[in-house]
């Protein structure tokens, strides 16, 4: 993998071979691509590569990606493999940007809402490094405030996990489809079905150029 970003990690109070044995399972369910020696283990996924290396009575974690996107995506499955043990295990990673946005987040705002029939709506947000969601699956997950309150975004705790907001603070997350985009990552047009009763709907009548959205 040219090019690729990397994060380490300790697995200090992990066996060697329970490890080896939970992210061969996690290879074999999605039937992915693993290779496996006697003190090495490796696993290529969507996002990246995730290899273990067993250092004395614990494990050395590594994780390659083609960019912070998609490593934050692999340090996720991490957390989530980690958290099926019966004792729990942190991953002492090499570097976590406390408090700050997860990279897979990106912050936009309103540009316009055009009434495109009577059932849906075109929104265009603007913002920077949107192009992203113009590749893959073209899905995302809108992040909007509850009741035109201030969002409050996600932020990376100190052991490196994605902590969301709760209460009045919790984000209504639907998913959506990107409609069009800008290659340079300036704008991007999704379409929403319009119905009564549906969150997204009354925020998009509510809803006025530079809102605030997230996009995920």
């Amino acid at each position: 993998m040219t090019n690729a970003v990397v994060t380490k990690a300790a697995l200090l109070d992990l066996e060697p071979r329970a490890g080896f044995v939970l992210f061969r399972d996690l290879g074999r369910q999605l039937e992915l691509q693993m290779a496996e020696a006697e003190t090495d283990f490796s696993v290529m996924t969507a996002n990246g590569e995730i290899s273990l290396q067993v250092k004395g009575s614990a494990i050395d974690l590594a994780l390659r990606a083609q960019n912070d996107v998609r490593l934050h995506a692999l340090k996720q499955v991490v957390f989530a493999l980690l958290a099926r043990l019966d004792q729990p295990v942190v991953p002492n990673w090499d570097h976590i940007a406390t408090g700050s946005l997860p990279p897979n987040l990106a912050v936009a705002h309103v540009a316009t809402i055009s009434w495109i029939s009577p059932h849906f709506s075109r929104v265009r947000v603007v913002g920077q490094g949107l192009q992203r969601f113009g590749d893959g699956g073209l899905h995302f997950r809108l992040q909007l405030a509850q009741n035109g309150r201030t969002p409050v975004w996600p932020r990376i705790a100190p052991v490196g996990r994605t902590v969301w907001p709760e209460g009045d603070d919790a984000l209504h997350r639907p998913v959506y489809t990107t409609r069009a985009f800008d290659p340079a990552g300036e704008w991007l047009d999704f379409d929403i079905f319009l119905h009564d009763g549906a969150r997204v709907t009354d925020w998009t009548y509510a809803a006025v150029a530079c809102d605030p959205v997230g996009l995920m």
